[in-house]
Order: structure tokens, then sequence, then C-alpha cells
């Protein structure tokens, strides 16, 4: 199981044997495919982000005023109007007016561009650029708020970076791992047809159970072009159509090394 990855993409032989495979075979060959490149997925992400989990907590820390939060209400040192802007996102500026009790428009803070605005007992948020309504949520209102001030100051914005990757990275991990096995299983279907397809052009006698097998088998080639696309500046160009034409060629061949020759005639 571990080489055969390898096999798939280097040993035309190895699709003379997938015909023949389990189907327990099969679904432990896509479950192990999807470990490594849910692995790689999390490395890849692990790189890009986690330098920038450290960069925005030195700069929340550094540059966010402490807010205390009690009874519904917030509270800053210098109560406001405060814009503070992460250096290389500006789409993250972030306003505090905590002397302000009227509501914040989005016309607000579109003008603004903020996406988060804080004032005394609301935090609105504006999710979107391109979106005309903005988020609001009644501090006032929070269930099972504590009783005691909570104050979000350095630490605690140290504290969620460090406890951020160990929630992040294993959801990361799990959700790649289920929609890679998932999405490989339910396309195995639609290759089937292609093989379908090939298989009646080549006159070459295989069955459906035949054909789906090598459906699966063959996008190993494409997965592997996967795997090293996460970790490419950006995308390959159409990938899509690339896939198409690698798994076509993979079945093609693996279908000539299945094809039932005629039996030769008499002499």
């Amino acid at each position: 199981m571990l080489a055969a990855p390898l096999r798939a993409v280097g040993d035309l032989t190895f699709y003379r044997e997938a015909t023949s495979k389990s189907p327990q075979w099969l679904f432990g060959y896509v479950v192990y495919l999807g470990f490594v490149f849910s692995l790689l997925a999390t490395v890849a992400m692990a790189m890009r982000v986690g330098p920038l989990i450290q960069e925005t907590v030195a700069w929340a820390s550094a540059s966010i005023p402490s807010i205390t939060f009690h009874r519904g209400k917030v509270s800053v040192q210098t109560p406001g109007p405060i814009r503070i802007e992460h250096p290389k996102a500006p789409g993250m500026a972030i306003a505090i007016d905590t002397n302000r009790t009227t509501a914040v428009t989005a016309q607000e803070m579109q003008d603004q561009k903020v996406a988060v605005f804080l004032t005394q007992s609301t935090l609105y948020l504006w999710p979107r650029p391109d979106s005309a309504r903005i988020e609001q949520y009644d501090l006032s209102k929070i269930v099972g708020a504590p009783a005691e001030p909570t104050v979000l100051d350095a630490n605690f914005y140290r504290a969620v970076g460090d406890s951020l990757p160990k929630i992040l990275y294993p959801l990361t991990f799990f959700l790649a791992w289920l929609v890679f096995v998932v999405w490989k299983l339910a396309v195995s279907l639609i290759y089937g047809v292609l093989a379908v397809l090939i298989n009646a052009l080549m006159s070459a006698g295989l069955e459906f159970p035949q054909l789906w097998r090598l459906a699966l088998v063959a996008q190993t080639p494409v997965v592997l072009l996967q795997m090293a696309q996460l970790f490419l500046p950006s995308p390959i160009p159409l990938f899509g159509l690339i896939a198409l034409i690698v798994i076509g060629v993979y079945l093609w061949q693996g279908i000539k090394q299945n094809q039932t020759l005629p039996a030769p005639s008499p002499s």
C-alpha cells in the first residue's frame, strides 16, 4: 500500500492488479492518499498562516488598547474615537469609540474603511467589502457573560495566538481529509463514465466495476500534482483541463493493460 501511489504513476502494469483489488483495499488507498494530502495541506497552511498569526498577535498587542468588558459595556483607557489599521491588511481596520451610544451605519463603516466598530455597548461587523449590510451584536444581551470584568490586553492576544494553531491545524487536517475522501470517491464515478467511453472506443471488453477501479487509481497522478500545487505561490493555470487530460491518458493506458485480446485465428 505504501508504494502503491508511486506505482500508479510510474508502473503501468500496476493497473492490471488494480482491476482485481477489493473495495476495502481501494477505500484504504483513498484514505491513505487523503492522509498524505491532508498532512501536506496542513503544513502548507501553517507555512502561510503561521507567520500571519504571529504578526497579527504582535500588532494587536502593541496597537489595540486594553479593552475591559463588564456588565454589557465596554471601556478603554482612551475612550476614542480611535482607528487602528493592520499594516498589511487595511481591510482589517478597527474603530473604537466607547463614548458613543448612537448606532453605527453601514455607510459610516464604508466611509471609514473599517471592518470592526466597537461602541460602548455594541459590536458592529462589516463582513465583506461588497456588502451593503453590517452585523451588530448587543453586548448587554450576551448570554453567560462572566460577572467579573473581562480584560482584552496584550496577554489575552498572546494567549489567543498560542491557542489558535492548536485548534486550527487539527481542524484543517480533518476537514481536508474528509473532503478529499468524499470527493475522490464521488468523482471516480464521473471518471468511470469516461472510462466506459474509452473502453467502448478500444473495444476492450472491460466491465464497469473494473473501469471504476481504474478510474479511482488513475486519479493518483493528479493528486500528486495537487500536493505540489499546495506549495506553489499561485495556482497551476488550466488545472482542471490538465487533470482531465492526465486522467484520460492513464485510463487509456490502464484499459490497454487489461484489454481482452482476440483469440488468434487458426492458420
